[in-house]
């Protein structure tokens, strides 16, 4: 998907620029290129360093049951 949307960098600098009047200069750093370089790579990073799942421990009181001692 980066290289779909890197190989549509200039139709997206156009259509930035006739949409939001953007100056073509303003589209080589902030408003395109920048994000544009890292927009799907840094999330599929992370998709393979993520802790997708963590060990918690055991609360007293959490197990589901009504305490009664408890006054709400």
């Amino acid at each position: 998907m980066q290289e779909a949307l890197e190989a549509e960098r200039e139709e997206l600098r156009e259509q930035l620029i006739q949409e939001v009047g953007c100056p073509r200069m303003v589209t080589q750093g902030p408003q395109l290129d920048g994000p544009l370089d890292g927009a799907l790579k840094y999330p599929a990073k992370l998709i393979e360093e993520f802790a997708w799942e963590t060990e918690l421990p055991d609360a007293p009181g959490q197990t589901g049951e009504l305490d009664h001692r408890r006054i709400w």
